[in-house]
């Protein structure tokens, strides 16, 4: 547990997928969904986000006290996301992402893509 509470990037949730494949088989989806959630908290924190909520076929992305995002950002996400995807420029900024009809299952790679998405632009 302590490793994968460690995790901070994408190499890091290679090696301990793989060191679970190697010690134990195939690995459970409910560790499989502690891996992926490790990977979303330390993205979502390394991006400014302060909390990821579910929330009524929502998932509110909150953004950290003193954290921006990049109006080009937003502008790139709201293209790719269309109604999928809210931003709210209040007091306590924030993303809304809509949960696709059936879309619980894929949820938190859903999450993680909107993230990596983010990332990306960024860097661009």
């Amino acid at each position: 547990y302590k490793k994968i509470a460690s995790i901070r990037d994408a190499q890091d949730v290679i090696d301990i997928e793989d060191e679970l494949t190697d010690r134990y088989g195939d690995i459970p989806k409910p560790v499989s969904n502690l891996v992926t959630i490790a990977y979303i908290k330390a993205m979502a924190k390394e991006l400014g986000f302060s909390s990821l909520t579910e929330k009524k076929g929502h998932v509110m992305f909150q953004l950290a006290e003193g954290s921006k995002l990049n109006i080009e950002i937003i502008s790139m996400l709201a293209a790719k996301y269309r109604r999928q995807l809210l931003f709210n420029a209040g007091s306590a900024p924030y993303l809304m992402y809509k949960i696709a009809d059936g879309g619980r299952d894929q949820l938190l790679n859903n999450i993680k893509i909107v993230l990596q998405d983010i990332k990306s632009f960024e860097q661009k």
